[in-house]
């Protein structure tokens, strides 16, 4: 806006008095105009209206002024002129109004509902705050590393001192730690991963544990399923004995546990460990010293037409029934293994169009299975192979964890924790549960002030 320029004086005008009273009789003065009578002869009119000079220098000064009432500045609003007046006003009468509501029998309902929703929602947020703070992050890792240390020196101990306790300590484990994991992943929309075939194998052995009775064919497919390709899975998903990690403990423990389950009811468990309490049921007692003849096509097909029964019931229930589910991002292990570049399972269904590659992807699976199933009938005639296929595969899962703890847990944990704590005094900070008071007339007042001035 420029600078206002000064009004220059206006020329004097030398008049003689006789013309002036003249001219005034003619015509109306500017007190006429005003309704102001004008001057009569002989009297000394003083004002500054009659003055010719005193009224062409206050017009112009006006019009040199460069000012607009309608420009305001930007942060200034028709409230602020107005005043917040009104605001105080409304917010009593409002209050009042909520008092005398508040008296009725519906007005003390809505209350109580009221308040107790803000205590559940606090309690919540609490519970949110305190599972996902790093100390409570701390803890459950340092419980978890616990629980699978000890995990493994009572296996140990019980294979060496009372073995036929093994089967029913893996079905108890089996039980508590996939609770836990279908709850964790139903949250995280994971739980369809449950739907594979190291999960259905775990279920026929359990069925199998079960279950009297010889129920050969049944522990032929259970036997080449759990000691082929869930066993050689812990290489091929790259499993890892990592102790504070309880999904790392729980996937090594159904993919190593049947095998290993098997491998004490086959080969460690005789007739002469039977206590008087029976724990286990004669088939599982008569598998050492008189196991069921089975020969290797017996196996081999038992094991396949369990396998493809299993990806029937799969590709229909999860990508035809639940084929919303997937395309709305619930994750699977196909959708897993085709997004992950690295994998070779990736490179290979990639040369296809993207509608295949769910069906390429079965298909490479069903090679894997008739691979790995291929020498399970030698574990089950020779004890040492048996035992030297545990070892290998512990082994692997072993190196994996000792990578996973120098490479990777000595940085991203101390990262990830850090960071966790960052996100909670973020979320903390602006997260507040002071909506829910607005129904107090304390608050009203001061929140329709801040939206005023904003705007």
């Amino acid at each position: 806006m420029p600078e206002p320029s000064e009004p220059k004086p206006p020329e004097r005008i030398d008049t003689p008095i006789s013309a002036t009273s003249s001219s005034t009789a003619d015509s109306p003065s500017r007190d006429d105009i005003n309704g102001v009578p004008a001057a009569q002869d002989g009297d000394v009119d003083d004002s500054p209206a009659s003055s010719p000079t005193l009224s062409a220098t206050s017009d112009t000064l006006i019009q040199a002024l460069d000012f607009d009432l309608l420009d305001f500045d930007d942060d200034l609003s028709s409230f602020d002129l107005v005043g917040s007046d009104w605001i105080r006003v409304l917010s009593s009468t409002f209050s009042a109004q909520r008092d005398r509501l508040e008296q009725t029998p519906f007005g003390r309902k809505f209350r109580k509902l009221v308040d107790t929703q803000k205590r559940i929602v606090n309690n919540q947020l609490r519970l949110l705050k305190m599972q996902q703070s790093p100390e409570a992050v701390k803890k459950r890792d340092k419980l978890a590393f616990v629980v699978g240390v000890t995990n493994m020196w009572v296996t140990a101990l019980l294979v060496g001192v009372w073995p036929e306790v093994i089967p029913w300590f893996y079905v108890v484990k089996t039980f508590v730690l996939l609770m836990m994991r279908l709850i964790v992943y139903r949250r995280k929309r994971w739980h369809y991963f449950m739907f594979d075939m190291c999960y259905f194998v775990n279920a026929l052995l359990i069925l199998y544990l079960a279950f009297p009775g010889s129920h050969a064919n049944l522990f032929a497919a259970t036997w080449g399923l759990a000691n082929g390709p869930v066993l050689i899975a812990i290489t091929a998903w790259r499993n890892s004995l990592v102790f504070h990690s309880l999904d790392k403990v729980t996937s090594l423990l159904i993919h190593f546990d049947p095998p290993l389950t098997l491998f004490i009811c086959r080969w460690v468990v005789k007739p002469h460990h039977q206590h008087a309490l029976r724990i286990l049921p004669d088939h599982l007692l008569s598998l050492s010293t008189n196991p069921p003849d089975i020969s290797f096509s017996q196996m081999m097909l038992t094991s396949v037409a369990t396998y493809v029964f299993w990806q029937a019931a799969y590709w229909v229930f999860v990508w035809t029934m639940r084929a919303d589910k997937i395309k709305a991002g619930y994750a699977t292990s196909t959708t897993w293994m085709l997004a992950n570049q690295q994998s070779l399972i990736y490179r290979a269904a990639k040369r296809f169009r993207p509608a295949y590659q769910p069906a390429v992807f079965m298909a490479i699976q069903l090679v894997y299975t008739l691979i790995t199933i291929a020498p399970t009938y030698l574990f089950y005639r020779f004890k040492w192979l048996n035992a030297a296929a545990l070892m290998g595969s512990l082994c692997v899962a072993t190196y994996n964890g000792a990578n996973y703890y120098f490479e990777v847990f000595s940085r991203r944990y101390v990262e990830e924790l850090k960071g966790l704590k960052k996100e909670l005094e973020r979320v903390g900070s602006s997260v507040q549960l002071e909506g829910l008071d607005g129904l107090d007339g304390g608050n009203v007042q001061g929140d329709g002030v801040k939206k005023v001035k904003k705007g």
